[in-house]
């Protein structure tokens, strides 16, 4: 009996908690007729739903009333269960697969007679089992509902919402010009301030060259091969002592200039946008210097912009032809130097021989022609101004008459030259002139044209203008003579005018 109640007093301990989280979740069930009883349920085994736990969801309360009293609608009915006077509220399924049957005792099917019924305190472990794991879970969900009702979740701040900010700027004629009178400001700013304005250029890539010239300082001439550093940058001077860099970055930057036999030079300066063409700067010489004097050989007169090499040492006279040429004392002693100039031959210089001015005599680069017969023919020789290099050209063929002629071209080492030296004649059989171009650097000869007579007005630049006489060679000619063109460069003729006579021409 003691056993029989304690489980009578454990079921309807289970019960009240069990009704009293139905009201906490569904709320307190209306009563028209009086309280709730207890009712003790029965479930058909066969269609036991306590394996699949009940998905509860806050829907509307379902009343059932029953002959004896109305009261709120208790579990599902199963079919096979007998129907009880007295219902228990519970939540209703969202999607029953079968629907809630209300039909009288008389209306159940018959149960089945192969499956043995529980007995009563089975069956009530049975449905007591199935409705705690059901109103558990709806117990678990309802609170956590709440919790979530009462702690709701912190809205993240999306920064995909850039739009919608600037959106709302835009429309905001206050802060749209605020913002653009700023930005003005800054900018103004950054261009007027020198180191804003060149952190700004060079963030965006703007680059400036420049260029500059060294100069020798004891002679103020232009010095050739010095190293010229900028930054990153790089660059030798030229024979105008000039050297040029690009791709540098603007504001305050070292300048440093190297070169053999002279201090180094270091200073700072300030990079601008554009070209910077930079202030003509000087090297102090450290080691030795030879002087010389350089004049033309013909004329005397002073030789201006000589160059005197030696290794990569350099410098240039001025227009007192005076040169001074520094060379490293430890690796430059008893070294050969050069003279150069345009339109001069090479001169060359022994340190060894070294005095206090040398005099050096400039010879013109271009072979002076002349004919000599010391072989018994007209032989064309070609000989330096000073006398020096001489040497044979073309030797005589023997049919040459003493008409010969020779004109030097004015700037390239070139002569043209009148001959009877190929021994050509006319129907008539007369003896006919050839009009050569000799080169005297590589001794070769081409012929230009052929006549009776020639008469060679001169050159202009590369344009050789002389006269043709075709008198006895066309006599039906009505003008034997013509005045012809030759053009050096592209080895083309043209006649320029005709007549039955020139009088004179220039």
């Amino acid at each position: 009996m003691n056993k029989e109640k304690q489980s009578e007093q454990k079921l309807d301990q289970i019960k009240q908690e069990l009704t009293q989280k139905v009201e906490k979740i569904m709320g307190p069930p209306p009563t028209e007729s009086g309280p709730l009883l207890p009712v003790k349920p029965q479930i058909n085994p066969r269609n036991s739903v306590a394996s699949k736990p009940i998905k509860l969801e806050k829907r509307p309360e379902v009343k059932t009333e029953s002959p004896a009293l109305q009261q709120p609608a208790g579990p599902p009915q199963v079919p096979g269960a007998k129907k009880e006077a007295i219902t228990v509220v519970t939540p209703v399924p969202p999607k029953p697969t079968q629907p809630v049957d209300n039909s009288t005792d008389s209306e159940l099917p018959d149960q089945d007679d192969s499956v043995s019924p529980l007995d009563g305190d089975e069956q009530l472990d049975k449905a007591v089992e199935d409705i705690t794991r059901a109103d558990s879970d709806a117990v678990i969900k309802a609170e956590d509902a709440a919790r979530k009702n009462a702690n709701p979740p912190e809205k993240t701040k999306h920064r995909g919402s850039i739009g919608e900010f600037f959106k709302a700027w835009w429309h905001n004629k206050l802060a749209r010009r605020l913002t653009i009178l700023v930005l003005l400001v800054a900018i103004v700013g950054a261009m007027v301030i020198p180191i804003s304005r060149h952190f700004v250029l060079n963030t965006f890539g703007v680059r400036s060259s420049a260029s500059l010239k060294v100069l020798d300082a004891s002679t103020q001439q232009p010095l050739r091969n010095v190293s010229v550093s900028i930054q990153d940058q790089k660059a030798e001077t030229n024979e105008n002592g000039v050297a040029e860099l690009s791709g540098l970055k603007l504001g305050d930057t070292e300048i440093s200039l190297q070169r053999r036999a002279f201090a180094e030079k270091t200073y700072n300066h300030t990079l601008g946008w554009g070209t910077n063409p930079l202030n003509d700067t000087s090297l102090d010489p450290t080691g030795i210097q030879y002087s010389f004097i350089v004049t033309d050989f013909l004329s005397g007169l002073p030789v201006q912009g000589a160059e005197a090499l030696s290794t990569d040492a350099s410098a240039f006279s001025d227009e007192n032809g005076k040169l001074v040429l520094t060379l490293d004392i430890k690796s430059d002693d008893d070294a050969q130097i050069e003279i150069v100039a345009d339109g001069y031959r090479t001169e060359g210089f022994d340190t060894s021989d070294d005095t206090d001015q040398n005099e050096i005599e400039m010879v013109a680069e271009n072979k002076h022609a002349f004919m000599s017969r010391r072989s018994g023919r007209f032989d064309l020789y070609k000989i330096d101004a000073d006398g020096a290099n001489e040497q044979m050209v073309l030797e005589g063929s023997g049919w040459e008459r003493d008409d010969i002629v020779l004109v030097n071209h004015p700037t390239k080492n070139k002569i043209a030259m009148i001959s009877t030296r190929e021994n050509m004649r006319s129907p008539q059989g007369s003896l006919l002139q050839s009009l050569m171009i000799v080169d005297l650097e590589t001794d070769e000869l081409s012929i230009v044209d052929r006549a009776e007579r020639f008469e060679i007005l001169g050159w202009q630049n590369d344009k050789l203008a002389y006269i043709q006489v075709l008198q006895n060679e066309a006599p039906n000619t009505t003008n034997p003579q013509q005045i012809n063109v030759y053009d050096d460069e592209s080895t083309d003729v043209k006649k320029v005018a005709e007549a039955n006579y020139f009088n004179a021409a220039m």
